[in-house]
């Protein structure tokens, strides 16, 4: 029992806290590619069930190269509460994200959309808080300036990943 227990810690925190890498995969069926960031994760998992864990996604649409953004917000398994929205206060200026989507499995998992404007942004801010909105509360953690670089490393990777992804051959037939 000790032993499954400190593997599941171990694997847990090698889960959180590994790498720092940015994901791209071709989706020559949706005609795009998307390119995808780790998750980092602002609370520890094993002592508190309401994390948060951010991620950011790209989508390249293969046939105009247009790219949008989202920041992927993972709530948690014991969040029942109707998500309401996702905001970034950059600096001193609050930006309420518009909702995308919302994802219900083994965790709640919101997707805002991030406008472009506000990429370069967050790439140069020393402040970031992150505002989690339900039915029932809002959450607003403010990054530490490990998270607050982390996160804006990821996203820097990404957009460059992105922009320099060549348009791939899609023979339609």
């Amino acid at each position: 029992m000790k032993t499954s227990f400190a593997l599941i810690v171990f694997l847990t925190l090698v889960h959180c806290f590994s790498g720092e890498g940015v994901r791209i995969t071709q989706e020559p069926v949706l005609d795009q590619t998307i390119g995808e960031t780790e998750e980092l994760c602002l609370k520890s998992r094993i002592f508190s069930f309401g994390y948060p864990c951010l991620r950011f996604r790209g989508e390249k649409e293969n046939a105009t190269g247009k790219i949008s953004y989202t920041l992927r917000y993972e709530v948690g398994t014991f969040d029942v509460d109707l998500p309401l929205g996702v905001a970034l206060r950059l600096g001193e200026t609050w930006y309420n994200l518009q909702k995308t989507g919302t994802d219900y499995s083994s965790t709640i998992v919101h997707s805002s959309r991030i406008n472009p404007e506000i990429i370069p942004i967050f790439l140069k801010t020393n402040q970031i808080t992150v505002s989690y909105s339900n039915r029932k509360k809002t959450e607003n953690t403010i990054l530490t300036p490990k998270e607050r670089q982390t996160l804006q490393e990821r996203l820097e990777k990404l957009t460059k990943s992105l922009e320099e992804e060549p348009k791939f051959k899609l023979e339609k037939k």
